[in-house]
């Protein structure tokens, strides 16, 4: 398995065409050590990236610069992994533009904290932790993984942070890029734009995979549309 996962070739990042409003960019970090041994890996600070990981930071970076008239903030999670793939892209970003944009390293945008499970890489271990996802998905959001964190508490840390991203940054037609972990991610997409359960639960990202959100207006229903799900525009919702 470690083989052939080193010998993908990392792919460019795409983001869909913008519109009028500024974008949320939920981008999971670069493929990490753990990642490769299939690790449960969510506290702080975790594995580092591999050399295949910084090689998609790298392409994130070039993503960013063909965008970087629109960038308002790159922000990433305490996560070691995070910070390099921010660190990376900014890096090849000055590359190729001339741009004053640096990385934001902010607290609560951490992966799910998977508890008694950390550290784990047998299948029952990942399959638990998708039944707890699950149970999210259908509503029990108060429900907490053993030692660990409920979808309540994702929630607490991750929306305040993107209701200033929106108001400081999209409602003024600039983008915020949010460099974070895959299952938060995923649970945002569908707390905030209200994306199908079982499509969250069947679609995960791959690393560098986006999900772009879009804010919309309106005194009914959710506030955000999904713009790209990692490059799928036609996501079901619930």
């Amino acid at each position: 398995m470690t083989g052939s996962f080193a010998a993908k070739q990392p792919r460019v990042p795409q983001l869909p065409e913008a519109g009028d409003v500024g974008r949320l960019i939920m981008v999971r970090h670069g493929q990490t050590h753990s990642n490769v041994r299939r690790i449960l890996d969510t506290a702080l600070p975790g594995a580092a990236l591999t050399d295949q990981g910084i090689s998609q930071a790298r392409l994130l970076g070039k993503t960013l610069a063909w965008n970087h008239d629109r960038l308002g903030v790159v922000a990433t999670s305490e996560a070691l992994r995070a910070r390099q793939t921010g660190t990376w892209a900014i890096s090849e970003m000055h590359r190729h533009v001339r741009t004053d944009q640096n990385v934001l390293v902010m607290k609560g945008l951490k992966e799910v904290d998977a508890g008694e499970l950390e550290g784990r890489r047998d299948r029952e271990a990942h399959l638990e932790f998708g039944s707890y996802m699950w149970e999210w998905l259908r509503g029990e959001t108060q429900k907490k993984l053993p030692g660990g964190e409920s979808l309540d508490d994702v929630i607490g840390r991750f929306e305040p942070t993107f209701a200033a991203m929106r108001a400081r940054y999209l409602e003024h037609g600039r983008d915020a890029v949010v460099v974070a972990h895959g299952a938060a991610i995923r649970l945002m997409g569908h707390v905030l734009a209200g994306v199908d359960g079982r499509w969250v639960l069947t679609n995960s990202l791959p690393n560098t995979g986006m999900v772009v959100l879009e804010p919309k207006s309106g005194p009914n229903g959710h506030r955000w549309r999904v713009a790209s799900w990692d490059g799928a525009t036609d996501v079901p919702l619930s």
